[in-house]
């Protein structure tokens, strides 16, 4: 009914015409266990000047269960790069991935971040298609540092790796 209508109309304008007036107090009223840092974008902003559009990207910074976490596609979004991928919760929807090619890329990613060295990382890193690895040191949970490589990209929270292609 027009009624409902309205009230509907009016609640939703009580609830959110605050938070277009002041984003901030939205912020502060609903917390994020990982919020994007202005270092992380810096790094985002890098990695899209830096990064041809046709290469990918991997990030630890995704939806796995394993590490203090959110969802990747914020690098996606900010950086306008592809990543290897994005959130396992949405793989399936989104890219039409079986659950075995999900378990296979997160096997690469738990091996990357999972202390191989360098050789091998980045070795898997190439037959993946994969040209950057993004580190971002206060999402990593268990999950370490990729070490041996020297970073193209550092700040305070992020670390960028360029995979150079096999010889």
């Amino acid at each position: 009914s027009v009624a409902t209508g309205l009230c509907q109309y009016a609640y939703l304008i009580k609830t959110n015409l605050p938070v277009l007036i002041n984003p901030e107090a939205a912020v502060q009223r609903f917390p994020s266990k990982t919020p994007v840092t202005a270092a992380e974008e810096q790094a985002l902003l890098w990695l899209r000047d830096h990064c041809g559009e046709d290469e990918v990207f991997l990030t630890n910074r995704i939806h796995s269960g394993s590490a203090l976490e959110s969802f990747s596609f914020i690098h996606t979004g900010i950086s306008g790069r592809s990543c290897y991928l994005e959130t396992s919760k949405l793989a399936a929807s989104n890219t039409g991935a079986d659950g075995d090619e999900i378990l296979h890329r997160l096997q690469v990613i738990g091996t990357v971040y999972g202390g191989a060295d360098a050789q091998d990382w980045q070795q898997l890193c190439r037959e993946e298609g994969i040209r950057w690895v993004v580190y971002l040191s206060y999402a990593a949970g268990d999950w370490t540092c990729p070490q041996g490589a020297e970073p193209v990209f550092e700040n305070e929270c992020v670390t960028i790796f360029f995979v150079e292609p096999s010889a």
